[in-house]
């Protein structure tokens, strides 16, 4: 079964497709070990893209808001959501490398 090998189980973790139980019992280890470092990327992009759609929608907040003690905390919570911004953009090159080697 083509389906059931390790590097399409790695594609169809990272492009978040769910496992639908297909493999056989024989295949199904190795084929989940790799499905499962696959959705460990795919969840760490995901992640990386809503911190990116949060920080724009403050950004945004910030851009209109004109009242000086609402903007610094809009900044202060900007400065927050780019360090976990960082953070998972790390663990996400983390993970994607880890498939390579």
């Amino acid at each position: 079964m083509l389906y059931c090998t390790p590097e399409n189980a790695l594609q169809e973790g990272v492009q978040g497709r769910p496992y639908r139980d297909a493999c056989p019992a024989e295949l199904e280890h190795a084929f989940l070990l790799a499905y499962n470092k696959g959705k460990q990327v795919y969840k760490a992009e995901q992640q990386v893209e809503q911190l990116n759609s949060q920080s724009r929608q403050l950004e945004q907040s910030l851009v209109r808001e004109d009242d000086k003690s609402q903007r610094r905390y809009l900044r202060r919570q900007l400065r927050e959501l780019d360090w976990e911004l960082q953070r998972a953009r790390d663990e996400y090159r983390y993970l994607e490398r880890q498939l390579r080697d």
